[in-house]
């Protein structure tokens, strides 16, 4: 067989076959660290974490931040309530003046009147007695009796009745001639005559204090004109009334008694009587008088309380009518109240005047008068107002030239609505 011959190209080399299984891990050598660890896989990637925080605790922070708030604006509100206040200073207009000259006042007076401020004390010791006795003793005092019901003069009879307005009775145990009303620039001027009464019974029910009276017999006789323009006032209790056990005491001892009582009142009852004039009235401590009245003495235990009661009367004069009447004098014109700087300055006497019932006041010295304002109404008027809307009061109270406000807190801009929060300066 002839055999054939083969080109290169027609010799195709076997395809190599796939080891069954992979090749052995070839064996670290024995010289080689056997402690060396193995290989630890690669670390998992955690993902990148956001910056936002998650929108349920967003909105729990927005809550507290909400609630502080709340809190602290509650705080701030009741700390700006607690210590709200407000200081006004106000500054009055004033005027010089310089006075020496003499005025008459009635208690009446248009231009110039005068009231009779009266205080009354009581002061009891005890002393030894030598025994007892039963006494019914009646009240009695000093009456002034007004005519304003004919220009002559009108005559009570003895025993004529005063009624008091609880229905008490007292009689005069004299006659009493009341004079007739006089007219000064227009103005009736009763005429008035003091007297004595005694109460219609004994016992301490009689014993009262200033009072008005009527005279109950001229109604009872048909003369309503006369009953209601012929009366009387005290000035001064009516006292004295006592039915009960009276002690029996030596007559030095109870001299020596009252003798220390009326030197202790005496102070004391000028000084009560200065102290309780109101505010607005003029008293001069050297125009006081000092009546006494020796009480009952009543048993006490083995001794006697001996009791004097003391009543200071003085005149008192109303300063703005004063005021007035100097600033006139002065050439000054001025329509509001007006009232002293310093009453102190001025040296005043009041002595009895030859008109029954009026007194003269001399006054003497230098000094200024100052316009006067009711503070207690201008505290309400600016109660509650924006201190920026205030100025508008000014020109309802011309007593005031300037005025000044601080309201605190200094962020506060309204005056505190109660008055005891605002606190009011005059200078």
């Amino acid at each position: 067989m002839m055999n054939q011959r083969r080109s290169i190209q027609d010799i195709v080399p076997p395809a190599r076959s796939k080891p069954i299984r992979p090749p052995l891990r070839k064996e670290a050598p024995a010289d080689e660290d056997a402690s060396e660890p193995p290989t630890t896989p690669p670390e998992k990637t955690m993902p990148r974490s956001s910056n936002k925080p998650p929108r349920r605790t967003l909105i729990v922070l927005l809550g507290i931040a909400g609630v502080v708030l709340i809190v602290l604006g509650g705080l701030f509100a009741g700390a700006s309530a607690i210590f709200h206040r407000a200081e006004v200073t106000v500054a009055v207009k004033s005027f010089p003046i310089a006075i020496a000259d003499s005025f008459e006042a009635s208690p009446n007076g248009e231009s110039l009147s005068f009231s009779n401020q009266i205080k009354t004390e009581t002061m009891s010791t005890v002393v030894p007695r030598s025994g007892t006795e039963t006494v019914e003793e009646r009240a009695s005092g000093t009456i002034t009796v007004l005519n304003n019901h004919s220009t002559g003069s009108q005559r009570l009879i003895t025993n004529t009745r005063f009624e008091s307005p609880d229905g008490l009775i007292y009689r005069v145990r004299a006659p009493v001639i009341i004079p007739g009303y006089t007219m000064k620039d227009g103005v009736k001027v009763p005429g008035q005559v003091t007297a004595t009464v005694y109460a219609d019974e004994p016992g301490e029910a009689y014993n009262i204090g200033a009072s008005t009276f009527t005279i109950p017999g001229l109604k009872e006789s048909g003369q309503d004109d006369m009953f209601a323009e012929i009366t009387a006032k005290s000035d001064a209790p009516i006292s004295g009334g006592f039915v009960g056990e009276k002690a029996i005491i030596a007559q030095s001892t109870r001299d020596v008694a009252i003798e220390q009582l009326r030197n202790d009142l005496d102070r004391q009852v000028r000084a009560l009587l200065i102290e309780s004039t109101p505010e607005g009235l003029i008293v001069l401590p050297d125009s006081i008088t000092v009546t006494f009245l020796n009480l009952p003495d009543v048993p006490e235990g083995n001794g006697a309380r001996v009791s004097v009661q003391a009543t200071a009367t003085a005149p008192t004069i109303a300063e703005s009518q004063l005021a007035q009447l100097i600033a006139r004098e002065n050439g000054l014109s001025y329509d509001g109240e007006l009232r002293f700087s310093d009453a102190n300055t001025l040296t005043l006497a009041i002595t009895e005047s030859e008109n029954e019932g009026n007194v003269i006041l001399t006054i003497s010295g230098e000094g200024s008068v100052v316009g006067y304002f009711d503070h207690d109404a201008l505290l309400r008027d600016m109660a509650g107002k924006d201190r920026r809307n205030v100025s508008f009061i000014l020109s309802t109270y011309p007593a005031i030239d300037d005025m000044k406000i601080s309201v605190y807190p200094f962020w506060r801009g309204v005056l505190p609505k109660s008055t005891d929060r605002i606190s009011l300066k005059v200078q």
